[in-house]
């Protein structure tokens, strides 16, 4: 993923030719920009593959505290379903064993 302006990109990368394959595939549009370099793109994306960006325009630390809190409550909502998921699968599990 990469900034195109301020378009959020998704393009596929073929690791072995170390080349992009395709085209790139719009995400995301206005996606805030600033930092200390006045270019750096206010999206993250987590390894639970969460995309969290933000839109319009704010100072670095107001987008960094922003993006955190934003983080936060997805990293919130992540554990939960996987716990969710876990008891489901226990459950399902355990009837089995029963049955």
């Amino acid at each position: 993923m990469f900034l195109r302006d301020q378009t959020l990109v998704a393009q596929a990368f073929d690791v072995n030719r170390l080349d992009v394959v395709g085209n790139p595939v719009p995400i995301a549009e206005g996606v805030a920009i600033g930092g200390s370099s006045g270019a750096t793109g206010a999206f993250t994306i987590a390894d639970a593959g969460v995309l969290a960006y933000q839109t319009g325009f704010q100072s670095a630390s107001e987008s960094s505290e922003r993006m955190r809190d934003v983080l936060q409550v997805a990293g919130h909502l992540i554990k939960k379903y996987l716990r969710s998921r876990a008891l489901h699968t226990f459950a399902a599990i355990a009837g089995a064993l029963q049955g």
